[in-house]
């Protein structure tokens, strides 16, 4: 599934970045562009960054 169209990032890509510490959206950003065209994925990368988010206490 596609997270940012005008980049072509999809939800692998993103939890890759996150997986080896990129865990805000800005350092996504950073790495592979998502979300700095038009900032309509923004939400999508938050959500998918926060759902895939290591608990606390765990």
């Amino acid at each position: 599934m596609y997270i940012c169209l005008c980049h072509g990032i999809n939800k692998k890509i993103v939890e890759q970045l996150q997986e080896s510490g990129h865990c805000t959206v800005r350092q996504v950003q950073k790495q592979c562009q998502a979300g700095s065209s038009c900032g309509a994925c923004l939400p999508d990368i938050r959500k998918l960054l926060k759902d895939k988010a290591p608990q606390e206490g765990s």
